[in-house]
């Protein structure tokens, strides 16, 4: 049996976890992601999509352990186009119970972080668990210019999300096969919210879980 913080038992011990990295020359931290998410309580699979780098981050994922696939289309941004082949390969041909997505580049990043997001599902009987985490004042334009107010007029049922953009995403196969099924997902940027607005249209629910800070070294 996995145990929670608290000692209680989670049933987590027949589950499959797979953390997916989205990465694009990120060869100074995809060695570090790739080891500190493996020693996750859930003994994640790793798989990177990589996107097209002109650097080493591919081969030092591989020689790492993880699985290394390219995203389909050579395309920038394809942010999206990533994410979206990081799950058919989690859930299609690696049969993930529960895929997902972690930054590369956090030079902080914590094997708990899985666990949080993981044990959110467990516990809480969430949809999808996302995660959120304090920001520098100077940080984040793009969230506090768009990305929240934009739910606050069209989606005020999701404007207590605080990181609307969080590229901590983590959800259980049929949720991820319902996602992937749907129409009109982005294939750049945007894909970060669009899963949040497609989780909520569809009727699931989606829960923050507070990850501390992050910090980027791109």
């Amino acid at each position: 049996m996995i145990m929670n913080d608290n000692n209680s038992e989670v049933k987590g011990q027949d589950l499959k976890v797979v953390t997916i990295f989205p990465t694009k020359n990120e060869e100074s931290t995809i060695e570090n992601a790739i080891n500190v998410a493996s020693t996750s309580k859930f003994n994640p699979e790793v798989i990177v999509v990589d996107a097209y780098s002109s650097d080493a981050t591919a081969d030092l994922a591989a020689k790492a352990g993880a699985i290394v696939i390219q995203q389909s289309e050579q395309i920038f941004p394809g942010k999206g186009n990533a994410m979206k082949a990081g799950l058919r390969e989690a859930v299609r041909n690696q049969g993930a119970d529960i895929a997902l997505f972690l930054d590369a580049d956090i030079s902080n990043l914590s094997s708990e972080w899985i666990d949080k997001l993981v044990y959110a599902l467990i516990q809480n009987n969430c949809d999808m668990s996302r995660g959120s985490y304090q920001r520098q004042p100077r940080d984040a334009a793009v969230t506090k210019l768009i990305a929240r107010p934009m739910p606050n007029i069209f989606f005020p049922e999701l404007s207590h999300f605080e990181q609307p953009l969080s590229g901590e995403v983590c959800a259980r196969r049929q949720m991820w096969e319902r996602l992937l099924d749907a129409q009109g997902s982005p294939d750049g940027w945007g894909i970060d919210i669009w899963f949040l607005i497609e989780t909520a249209m569809l009727g699931y629910h989606s829960k923050e879980v507070f990850l501390g800070s992050k910090n980027h070294t791109s």
